[in-house]
C-alpha cells in the first residue's frame, strides 16, 4: 500500500538529476506522509513529467523508484517543480483490486476469492459444524454413506425375514400369525384370552354335558309342524309329552323359546306355560307384541317353584291378547325345563 497526506506543500529540486540516479534532494519535506512508500510528481504539467515512488525519507534526501505509472526515468533540472499527488494508478489499483478473484485478501497467487452463491471447489479447508450450518449435502458426496445405508438397509431387510431372532428358540411370534405355542403359561389374570372352542378345554364338553344331564329335568319340547291359525281362542301348541317332571323340589328353569309367523300389525299374543293340562294353572307367561311381520321370535326365561316328587306335564298355549291378526306357531319353538342353579 501507499501513503498519503493533504498537507504537503510544493517542492522544488535543489540540484539536477539525470535519468539514473535514485536519490533526490528537494528543498523541503514539509507536510509529506510520515511513513513511505508514497507518490511524488516531477515536472508536473511538462512533457518531462515523472511520477515516482518514494520508498526513503532521510532529512530533504529521498530515496525513489523511477519512472513508475506509465511514465519514464528522464533527466530534470535545478528548481523542477514537485509534488505529492494522486496519480492514475491511484484509481485503476482500485478497479483492479475489484475485478479480481485470486492473489487478493491474503489467499494467494493460486487461490480465488470465495462468493456466496458462486459455484467453486473448495480444497484444503475444514468445517466446524459447531459454528457452521452445512445444507444440502449430497448422500453421495458423505465417504462411505450410500453403501453404509445400503449395508443397514440390507441388514433391516434380513431382520425383518428372520422368524428366529431376539434370543427365542423356535420362531419369533406374532400377533396375527397362524402359530403353535408350547411351554407357554398365559396368566388370565393379566392377559384377556377369547375365542377358546369348548373342545380345547380339557373335559369342558363331557363336563357341561354331565351337568346338563343333572340338570334337564324333562326331554325337550319341540313344535314339529305348524300350529294354527291362532286367534282369540288360547290354543295347545306344545306339551312335554310322555315324560312327566319329578322335581327334586324348588325352583325349576322354564325357557320358552317362540318362533311364530302371520300378517298382523300391532297385534299382542300371550305364551303362556300351563300346569297339568291345556287349560290348568299358567306358572308363566309372556306377552309377544307382532308388528307388521311375517315372522317372529322371541325367548323368555322364568324361575318357577314345584313341590317336589309331584308329577306334571307342562303344556304351551297360545292366545291373541289385541289386535284383529292371526298366527301360526312354528316348528323349533321349544320348552326346556331345567333345575334352577340359584
Amino acid at each position: 500500500m501507499r501513503y498519503y497526506s493533504s498537507t504537503a506543500v510544493e517542492m522544488a529540486l535543489t540540484g539536477s538529476v539525470n535519468e539514473i540516479v535514485t536519490t533526490l534532494v528537494v528543498d523541503t519535506v514539509l507536510g509529506l506522509p510520515a511513513q513511505t512508500p508514497f507518490t511524488l510528481v516531477l515536472d508536473v504539467g511538462l512533457s518531462s513529467e515523472e511520477v515516482v515512488t518514494v520508498t526513503g525519507v532521510s532529512g530533504t534526501n529521498l530515496t525513489v523508484t523511477r519512472g513508475v505509472d506509465g511514465t519514464s526515468a528522464v533527466a530534470h533540472t535545478i528548481g523542477a517543480l514537485t509534488r505529492h499527488m494522486v496519480t492514475a494508478r491511484d484509481l485503476r489499483e482500485p478497479q483492479e483490486h475489484l475485478a479480481a478473484t485470486a492473489n487478493v485478501h491474503g489467499v494467494g497467487a493460486t487461490a480465488s476469492v470465495v462468493g456466496t452463491d458462486t459455484a467453486q471447489t473448495l480444497t484444503n479447508k475444514t468445517v466446524n459444524f459447531a459454528d457452521n450450518t452445512i445444507l444440502g449435502v449430497p448422500q453421495a458426496s458423505v465417504t462411505d454413506l450410500v453403501d453404509d445405508i445400503a449395508a443397514l438397509e440390507l441388514a433391516d431387510t434380513n431382520h425383518a425375514a428372520a422368524t428366529a431372532a431376539h434370543g427365542a428358540t423356535g420362531s419369533v411370534v406374532g400377533t396375527t400369525n397362524v402359530q403353535t405355542l408350547t411351554n407357554k403359561t398365559v396368566d388370565c389374570a393379566n392377559n384377556t384370552v377369547t375365542g377358546i372352542p369348548q373342545v380345547s378345554v380339557t373335559n369342558l364338553v363331557n363336563d357341561i354335558a354331565a351337568a346338563r344331564s343333572i340338570r334337564r329335568l324333562v326331554v325337550p319340547a319341540v313344535v314339529v309342524g305348524d300350529q294354527g291359525p291362532v286367534s282369540t281362542v288360547d290354543s295347545q301348541v306344545l306339551t312335554s309329552g310322555a315324560t312327566q317332571i319329578q322335581s327334586p323340589g324348588g325352583q325349576v328353569r322354564l325357557t320358552l323359546k317362540m318362533l311364530a309367523s302371520g300378517t298382523v300389525k300391532d297385534d299382542v299374543f300371550i305364551f303362556r306355560v300351563r300346569d297339568g293340562s291345556p287349560t290348568g294353572y299358567a306358572l308363566t307367561g309372556v306377552y309377544v307384541a307382532i308388528t307388521n311381520t311375517t315372522r317372529t321370535s322371541a325367548l323368555h326365561i322364568d324361575s318357577v317353584a314345584i313341590s317336589a316328587g309331584v308329577a306334571r306335564t307342562l303344556y304351551v298355549t297360545v292366545v291373541r291378547s289385541s289386535g284383529t291378526g292371526t298366527i301360526t306357531v312354528l316348528p323349533s319353538t321349544t320348552l326346556l325345563v331345567d333345575e334352577d342353579p340359584a
